[in-house]
């Protein structure tokens, strides 16, 4: 059976999923908030081939990783970038190099607030870098 991989396990939604899922269908990932059966993974300075066990076949992996906080965003952009961008990038590869369906969770802080209720085809415009980060990830997935 194939599993589903969680980066970002430690999130509210990475955990909501996980418990939804149960643990015999998912492998969890966290960074600095440990979770129980999950694996360590600090995207910055690792890679999935780092944790993954050869025996474990992925259909999917759930991108829930990284610094989605917009002030710490701000405060130091080179470090959101290399997590939020960079490393996402590295991750993306990876996945389509294995065949494994990438899920992003993005954010709606992609558009500007003006209208609401946004659609996935809508013009984005993001006000701050957290969300221009994750708008760079979107573009380079499609």
């Amino acid at each position: 059976m194939s599993k589903i991989l969680i980066l970002g396990g430690s999130s509210l939604m990475g955990r909501s999923i996980a418990a939804a899922l149960g643990p015999r269908r998912i492998v969890a990932t966290y960074c600095s908030r440990e979770i129980d059966g999950g694996v360590f993974f600090d995207a910055r300075s690792m890679s999935l081939p780092d944790i993954l066990k050869p025996a474990d076949k992925f259909s999917h992996a759930l991108i829930l990783l990284g610094d989605t906080k917009p002030d710490s965003c701000i405060s130091d952009p080179v470090r959101s970038r290399a997590l939020n961008v960079d490393a996402l990038k590295n991750i993306l590869q990876y996945l389509r190099d294995q065949k494994i369906v990438p899920v992003f969770f993005s954010t709606e802080a992609v558009f500007d607030g003006k209208t609401g209720i946004y659609r996935e085809n809508d013009q984005p415009n993001p006000l701050m870098l957290y969300a221009q980060q994750k708008l760079e990830i979107e573009s380079h997935i499609r």
